[in-house]
């Protein structure tokens, strides 16, 4: 990537998922030109004051890509709605401006094409994503940890961040933060964050949680969310019936990948959607039926549900028919959205995960156009907060300091170090907070939590370039 202090992205796609990806990125500072066919969505777009450059046009056009500055950008993301269009915008970048370096990522409904990385190069695509398939899995793991909003893992699942929500008559209210730390074992996870009203609040033992508080859990394997789970109550549930409102790519990936292990009803409003995911499934039960229906609802006994996840294509249903799931007995409901002011309106209103797929897909982004120290990296909710795993090189200034006695910068919270000389060939992590006097060697690997997302802090005890 060019050595300057700011990343200048250009995204190709102002769409509902481009629009989206635009206003996390614009959290990060970069100089961002944004570019659509559809004079609609570029207007629609520069009326929520996103700070970059718009231009209307054909975003596989020579000249456009030039005027865009694609020429001299750090990155390229190919956000359409069309494959052909994403694959040849790139294509075209990388044959009209060969000495360029930008990372050139595309958006791709196919798997297909995400899975041969072969082809895609041969496109001049450096990463190939599908947001359907990813939600699918983060689904999944939202399933796998009871009592969680969001799931971000690590080294093999031996290290786990959980986005937790405390809810109305969860047993969360009014509990302190030491009463969770007096749960489980103390050793064995962290409370990174506490977030009241999109605001970071001093994580002291004396802070007392309050319905609708957002915690950033840090945790060996699920240690982390056992002792909230503790705290709340059981939260186990005996029903194994799980509910997808949606016939859509993306309800077909998420019963995929559950209906071995789970009871799965699937309701989709057209007859023609509904013969196409049978065709594709083979325990999931497929009934035609709008799912906003209160009696197609009780007739599949919503109340035994355990979770009800609505995937449709227009987020407003996907609300309604998630909060009528739960108005009538369902444990659980995720939505799935793609305007990212509804998240925090969703949180607050009985919802207990919010599929945002440009928020489960932008640290995938971000990590491709980070340098490499930079493992991985991941947004955290939609205060603009991340969590970034970075691999220490022997340069770093922090090499030969206990890991608990670094300075670190005021918008970073040291959370787990994993010890290249100590982990095992699964990957665990050989310590987790309580050694302070484990000495941070080259090799080793961090994760830090950022509150304002600006990573660029940690640079200064890594002593590499970072941009984004």
């Amino acid at each position: 990537m060019a050595e300057h202090s700011t990343d200048r992205i250009v995204i190709l796609g102002a769409g509902r998922f481009g629009g989206s990806i635009a206003e996390s990125l614009a959290k990060t500072k970069a100089i961002l030109t944004i570019v659509d066919v559809d004079p609609d969505n570029v207007s629609a777009l520069r009326d929520r004051n996103i700070d970059a450059r718009f231009l209307t046009g054909d975003a596989t056009s020579p000249a456009l890509l030039r005027k865009a500055g694609c020429e001299d950008a750090d990155a390229i993301l190919a956000l359409t709605n069309h494959d052909i269009t994403n694959l040849a915008a790139c294509h075209i970048c990388s044959t009209l401006f060969e000495s360029s370096r930008a990372v050139r990522i595309a958006k791709l409904g196919s798997q297909e094409l995400v899975a041969d990385r072969e082809l895609l190069a041969k496109f001049g695509v450096t990463l190939g994503y599908n947001p359907e398939e990813m939600v699918a899995e983060e689904f999944v793991k939202i399933l796998q940890f009871t009592g969680t909003r969001a799931v971000h893992s690590y080294w093999n699942n031996s290290v786990n961040v959980f986005v937790i929500g405390v809810g109305e008559d969860d047993g969360l209210a009014g509990r302190t933060l030491a009463e969770l730390r007096g749960a489980g074992d103390p050793k064995a996870f962290r409370v990174a964050a506490a977030i009241r009203d999109r605001e970071h609040l001093p994580v002291a033992d004396e802070l007392a949680l309050r319905e609708q508080d957002e915690l950033v859990v840090v945790s060996q394997r699920d240690e982390g969310i056992s002792a909230v789970n503790r705290l709340r109550g059981d939260q186990r549930s005996d029903s194994r019936k799980v509910f997808i409102a949606g016939g859509t790519t993306v309800g077909r990936a998420i019963a995929q990948r559950i209906e071995s292990r789970y009871s799965v009803t699937m309701i989709e409003p057209s007859q023609t959607a509904c013969a196409e995911m049978i065709q594709h499934l083979n325990q999931t039960v497929v009934d035609h039926g709008n799912p906003t229906d209160a009696n197609i609802l009780r007739n599949e006994n919503i109340e035994d549900a355990y979770y009800f996840c609505a995937v449709t294509g227009r987020d407003e249903e996907n609300i309604l028919s998630a909060l009528l799931a739960k108005d009538m007995g369902c444990r659980k409901a995720a939505v799935l959205v793609q305007q990212n002011s509804y998240n925090d309106v969703l949180f607050h209103h009985r919802i207990d995960t919010v599929l945002s797929p440009a928020n489960i897909t932008i640290g995938t982004m971000l990590k491709e156009m980070s340098e490499r120290s930079r493992e991985s990296i991941q947004h955290v909710g939609d205060h603009g907060a991340q969590l970034v795993e970075f691999s220490v090189n022997d340069q770093a200034p922090i090499v030969g300091s206990a890991f608990a006695g670094i300075d670190w910068p005021a918008n970073v919270v040291p959370c787990v170090l994993s010890s290249r000389s100590k982990r095992d060939g699964g990957g665990r992590a050989s310590q987790l907070f309580a050694d302070s006097q484990q000495v941070v060697k080259a090799g080793d690997r961090i994760i830090v939590y950022v509150t304002d997302g600006d990573s660029r802090s940690v640079n200064r005890l890594l002593d590499v370039p970072f941009y984004v």
